[in-house]
């Protein structure tokens, strides 16, 4: 590291180098500098908090963007915190899903078409949390509309048939 010209801002910068060195050379003198910058973070907390809350509320766009930039690097811990979380699946049983499926729908075998949907949705009981399998956006609203019930679906395939045949 190139030091300054000027003697004071010389003499902080050798300063905070022998702190770094003996910082990642001495673990007792870590662990009180880490005790020291807890103590006053607790100290300071709602000012700093209130700080942060003025400095967000100035800068939207910028806030945004540190927010897009996060989820674009963490988007697979997201998306495994999701999918353990509301289904108790890890993102590897979702992929073996997917792979079982062929990459389609269980229902009507067609690959997800919906452009908000991205991937095949979880279907599962709602009741007991149990996967089913994996449907596309169409199918797993239909479901959803049917009450999970199979006897309302099975009714509504009649009806289907029932008029279908009158049709002919």
């Amino acid at each position: 590291m190139a030091l300054p010209d000027d003697p004071q801002a010389r003499k902080l910068a050798s300063r905070r180098e022998r702190e770094r060195e003996r910082y990642a050379t001495d673990p007792e003198f870590a662990e009180k500098k880490r005790a020291r910058a807890r103590e006053w973070g607790r100290k300071n907390a709602e000012t700093n908090r209130a700080k942060a809350a003025a400095w967000a509320a100035a800068n939207p766009a910028k806030v945004a963007e540190t927010h897009r930039n996060w989820y674009i690097r963490n988007r697979e811990m997201m998306r495994s915190s999701r999918l353990k979380g509301a289904y108790g699946l890890t993102a590897i049983q979702f992929d073996q899903l997917l792979v079982e499926q062929k990459g389609v729908c269980a229902i009507c075998r067609s690959p997800e078409t919906s452009s908000r949907c991205k991937s095949l949705s979880v279907d599962h009981c709602h009741e007991t949390r149990r996967v089913r399998g994996l449907l596309c956006n169409r199918c797993n609203r239909a479901i959803g509309l049917f009450r999970d019930s199979g006897d309302l679906l099975q009714a509504a395939a009649g009806y289907l048939w029932h008029h279908q045949r009158r049709s002919e």
